[in-house]
């Protein structure tokens, strides 16, 4: 096991389901909390957005991390990225944040990237989503040539030794690989499939373990998917696991359970936390 090991990090990333601020949307207390408890050492929030609640919110977290988050723009949603205040092998002080990707298309998924020194080198951690629309053919288009971007500005950090890239990509492992995850040393993994070769294979034929659940719930996999990936450079991965427990009454999900349909519920996460964690090959 990978913690087992001195030089190794604890890592999760949530898509919250911030929904670009609609309605009358504010973060639920219980997802500070849940945070708090996962105790990880760099944490990726995706629809991420500051509205009411911000102030517990920040107050519970800014107890344990420093907070980075993409600006905030009205009607958008946003990242934030955490890191452990008591990892002492952080060097939160090295930190460079940017909130441009390095790519030429006009279409851009939400994306925040921190890097910061742990253990005397740089380490460049990165939250992004992929947005989406009506899922007509220009939509998944559109979502296709987001992910493009995100592989291009990959691709462009090549010459960075240590690469952590986290998020909810809208799109199975088998698009990922079908598209052109061809950058370098960077590596895919997601508790569902692992990967051999430059090829992809699935682990969970049932889908015994997914990310999302779409509304239709149809096909053998009930609308079950796995969309919320990592990427890495110079890192090992372990323990990759989709966690749901959050889901339950005392959280306000009602009779709802994990392989329901969430997202009508504004405001709570719809997709499970992306938990993991890696170990340093250098």
């Amino acid at each position: 096991m990978l913690n087992e090991f001195y030089n190794s990090l604890k890592i999760m990333e949530w898509n919250i389901n911030g929904r670009a601020g609609y309605g009358n949307y504010s973060i639920p207390e219980f997802v500070a909390d849940e945070i708090v408890s996962q105790d990880a050492d760099i944490v990726i929030l995706t629809e991420f957005v500051i509205k009411c609640n911000w102030d517990y919110f920040r107050g519970v977290l800014e107890k344990k991390y420093k907070l980075f988050s993409s600006p905030y723009i009205s009607e958008q949603n946003g990242v934030l990225i955490a890191l452990k205040n008591d990892n002492e092998d952080f060097d939160i002080n090295s930190a460079i944040i940017s909130s441009e990707l390095n790519a030429i298309q006009t279409e851009k998924p939400n994306f925040l990237q921190v890097t910061v020194k742990y253990n005397k080198k740089p380490l460049t951690i990165i939250g992004t989503r992929i947005c989406v629309g009506d899922r007509s053919d220009e939509d998944l288009a559109g979502r296709k040539k987001q992910r493009q971007v995100i592989y291009d500005h990959l691709e462009s950090l090549n010459n960075e030794c240590r690469v952590i890239c986290m998020g909810d990509f809208n799109a199975t492992p088998r698009f990922i690989w079908e598209e052109k995850l061809n950058c370098g040393d960077f590596k895919l993994d997601c508790p569902s499939y692992n990967t051999d070769n430059d090829t992809y294979k699935r682990i969970n034929k049932e889908y015994c373990s997914w990310s999302y659940v779409h509304e239709d719930g149809k096909g053998a996999d009930k609308g079950k998917a796995s969309i919320d990936h990592i990427i890495v450079k110079g890192l090992t991965v372990a323990d990759s696991k989709y966690i749901w427990d959050f889901v339950n009454e005392n959280n306000g999900y009602g009779s709802l359970r994990e392989g329901d349909y969430k997202s009508h519920l504004v405001g709570y996460p719809d997709h499970a936390i992306l938990s993991a964690t890696i170990a340093f090959n250098d």
